[in-house]
């Protein structure tokens, strides 16, 4: 059995989700045994199904789950990551971004030495899909989905959370805690949030601890202004 699940749920980001796929294609050769890769289609309606299908094709020696959810939103589709996973350990990715090669290896050594830590985030850094413009600053990289809240790995400080894009937990979180809340959450492209922070609310008042590990490191992709 696996030891991590990587989770990309998606919709209708047939363009950005062979990068994020590839990304977990090209992980260290000895971190390869160790995950499976668990897609969600949340109803999209481009040609996600023939990317993921193309992938599957090229890299038979991957373990790929890939499941659809009829009911729309972000937070429907990570509950049937859950369900379909088998891999003790879940990370939520975001199909608009990618994993740095040794993702993987970094999170596999840091769980096998800190195994009373069932909650982990990293850092998410911006890749420019073009020159930024002029106005940009790094002080409004937050909005973009810049996310690096320390400079080294520590505890998260008490009410303070990782993103969704770079969030993992042990599957014993939501045998305990629940489930995400499918009122709360994107759906389609209705942004709106706090299925997360509601998620990490509840490992709060359970007294657990979640972690901030530096090395394992997300790339968001930022399409052209």
């Amino acid at each position: 059995m696996p030891l991590i699940a990587h989770i990309i749920c998606t919709y209708n980001r047939a363009e950005y989700l062979p990068q994020a796929l590839q990304a977990l294609a090209i992980q260290n050769e000895s971190s390869l045994n160790y995950f499976e890769i668990v897609i969600i289609n949340n109803n999209s309606t481009d040609n996600t199904q023939q990317v993921v299908q193309d992938f599957v094709a090229q890299h038979p020696h991957l373990s790929v789950i890939y499941a659809n959810e009829e009911k729309q939103g972000l937070s429907h589709a990570r509950n049937k990551a859950i369900e379909v996973s088998t891999a003790p350990w879940l990370a939520f990715l975001d199909d608009d971004a990618y994993v740095d090669k040794n993702y993987t290896t970094e999170l596999v050594r840091f769980i096998q030495t800190y195994n009373e830590i069932k909650a982990i985030g990293g850092p998410i850094l911006l890749d420019f899909l073009s020159t930024p413009p002029n106005w940009y600053t790094p002080y409004l990289g937050s909005l973009l989905g810049y996310f690096k809240p320390y400079k080294t790995s520590q505890y998260f400080k008490k009410n303070f959370y990782p993103r969704g894009s770079n969030m993992i937990f042990h599957r014993s979180l939501f045998e305990k805690y629940g489930i995400f809340n499918p009122n709360l959450g994107r759906i389609g492209r209705n942004m709106m949030g706090s299925e997360e922070k509601d998620m990490f609310q509840r490992i709060y008042k359970g007294n657990e601890k979640v972690y901030y590990l530096h090395t394992a490191i997300i790339y968001h992709l930022v399409p052209e202004f």
